[in-house]
Order: structure tokens, then C-alpha cells, then sequence
């Protein structure tokens, strides 16, 4: 990574905390970003329709986000395992 690369990561990663004097402003801004980066919110409570190359995340009570990807050769790979 070049230095301006670097410095440009260093710069957004410090507006992040400065933005975020809590886990619920962390959170909400986490989310902000990976929804622009084409992430899909799932509720935990309800039944998830995952797809293969899709990414996803979830929140719980505000102060926690978890984001996760389904990737299509690991989907791929357990299919054929589990029906081997």
C-alpha cells in the first residue's frame, strides 16, 4: 500500500472514532458503510434467504454488527461434500 493510501485509510478510520463516542453511533455508521458497499441487512429473529456471492450483516441491540459473504466456491464445496 503506498503512503497516501495508507494516510487516506489512517484519515477515515480516525472520522470513524470521532464519530462514533458510542457503540450505537459505531454501529449505525458501520452500517451506513456497508450497505453502500452493497451489504443486505438480515433480522435475526426472522428466516434468512441467503444466496451464494451475496453479503449480508445484522445488528443486535444497536451495539452489536456482524457482517458476513456467502462465497459461490465454498457454497459450491459444501454442497458437494454434504451430497458426496
Amino acid at each position: 500500500m503506498a503512503d497516501t493510501e495508507v494516510s487516506s485509510v489512517v484519515s477515515d478510520f480516525i472520522g470513524f472514532l470521532n464519530a462514533s463516542p458510542t457503540a450505537f453511533h459505531a454501529v449505525d455508521d458501520a452500517k451506513k458503510r456497508l450497505q453502500k458497499v452493497g451489504y443486505e441487512q438480515v433480522v435475526e429473529r426472522e428466516d434468512w434467504k441467503l444466496e451464494a456471492g451475496k453479503r449480508y450483516f445484522l445488528t443486535r441491540n444497536h451495539s452489536t454488527i456482524v457482517a458476513f459473504a456467502i462465497d459461490d466456491v465454498l457454497v459450491s464445496l459444501s454442497t458437494n461434500i454434504l451430497y458426496a
